[in-house]
């Protein structure tokens, strides 16, 4: 992160409000959690993952604790049908005109 330059840095905090909006419209999330890890070796890039944080996830699972449901059981992660829907929702709001001149 040290090393984005001050427009790189702008460019990301843009973004990462766009996705943030994007992300409560289409999922009706209460909250996004925004977490950058560049831990793992031969990773040199930043990356962020964006979450949308639901108002009835348990108390356990908020935070950083978010990550458990990772670790869930394929039959009780969210379907692939409906992850795609959200994809494609969540790409038409991004590039819809008016969030482009939000």
């Amino acid at each position: 992160m040290h090393e984005l330059t001050d427009a790189e840095a702008t460019t990301l905090g843009t973004w990462q409000v766009r996705v943030s909006r994007a992300l409560h419209d289409v999922t009706g999330c209460v909250k996004t959690y925004v977490a950058q890890f560049a831990e793992v070796e031969g990773f040199a890039h930043v990356h962020f993952h964006v979450m949308p944080r639901m108002g009835n996830l348990s108390q356990e699972l908020r935070g950083p604790r978010v990550f458990e449901l990772l670790r869930r059981p394929a039959q009780q992660r969210v379907a692939t049908d409906l992850v795609d829907d959200i994809a494609r929702s969540l790409h038409a709001r991004l590039t819809s005109s008016s969030e482009l001149s939000e």
